[in-house]
């Protein structure tokens, strides 16, 4: 477009000299003044066409910019465009995967539920059935209680739990000399001794269960063997590790024994233990001879 802008205004500019010089030869009688004005109309023609060309260059390099921002800017929206079918190709695809989660979901949803059902009804059942089994079970238990506690009450009634024990005529004297305070007495023979519940070797009853028992024992000291006095002795019944009986036994002539006799109810736990044991200095001997007097332990269940 340039180029032919300036052909023409070439063409124009050669064309109106050549009129001009025409014009004159063939008129001479033609004013000065005229051909001056003409002259100048022309050269604001040619400075109106050489502004008009500018204008012109002008137009052609802002539309030349114009032409690279627009193709710029169709391969920015082709790029875009580009982009726009890749998401939604990826919202497509992602859209896709959606419906297979949701639809996994639902069958996920659908297979807990159903399984949650039947783990309800399976432990409902399995309740049910512990339930029926345990109370026949603590039924049972129950009979079995009941029967066990008629089965010892009648052994309690047919079985005899006790012991009565005294002091040897052989070593009465020895174990009385060898006493001392808290010492416990060892009654070394036994005319019952059931389940051997009394041992003669310590001295101490056990109980084999619990329940209540009977308790006495009989203290004899010894008026004709003088060593320091005669005969005096003081004992206390210990039972499981508690003192609930004293007895004390003294003479104080010649040929004149002296005997003492204690007697105990008590409940005594299973294991628990009963002994005889001197709680005071002493003065000569204990009496204890078969064919005078005995110094005895004995005691049995009541229950």
């Amino acid at each position: 477009m340039k180029t032919w802008l300036v052909v023409i205004f070439s063409f124009l500019s050669f064309y109106d000299n050549e009129f001009v010089f025409v014009r004159c030869s063939k008129n001479d009688g033609c004013k000065r003044t005229e051909i001056v004005d003409f002259k100048a109309e022309f050269e604001v023609m040619k400075g109106n066409s050489h502004t008009l060309l500018k204008r012109v260059i002008i137009d052609e390099i802002e539309t030349s910019v114009l032409k690279n921002q627009n193709n710029e800017l169709e391969n920015t929206m082709r790029l875009c465009s580009c982009k726009i079918e890749e998401l939604n190709d990826i919202i497509i695809q992602n859209q896709l995967e959606l419906n297979e989660t949701r639809s996994e979901l639902s069958e996920t949803k659908k297979s807990f539920t159903d399984s949650l059902a039947k783990t309800k009804k399976s432990f409902t059942d399995s309740l049910s059935k512990t339930k029926k089994s345990f109370t026949d079970s603590l039924a049972l238990f129950y009979q079995q209680m009941q029967t066990l506690k008629s089965d010892l009450m009648n052994q309690n009634k047919k079985v005899f739990i006790g012991f009565s024990a005294f002091m040897s005529e052989h070593s009465v004297k020895a174990h009385s000399k060898s006493l001392r305070k808290g010492d416990t007495l060892i009654f070394t023979k036994t005319e019952t001794n059931s389940y051997q519940v009394y041992k003669t070797a310590t001295g101490v009853f056990t109980a084999p269960s619990s329940g209540t028992y009977a308790f006495t024992w009989t203290l004899c000291v010894d008026s004709r063997i003088k060593d320091g006095g005669y005969g005096e002795f003081g004992t206390e019944l210990v039972v499981d590790g508690q003192i609930c009986g004293t007895l004390h036994a003294d003479t104080e002539s010649y040929s004149d024994d002296a005997c003492s006799t204690g007697f105990i109810i008590k409940y005594v736990r299973k294991t628990g233990e009963v002994y005889l044991r001197n709680n005071d200095d002493h003065q000569g001997y204990i009496l204890s001879k078969d064919s005078q007097t005995r110094t005895t332990f004995s005691g049995w269940k009541l229950d």
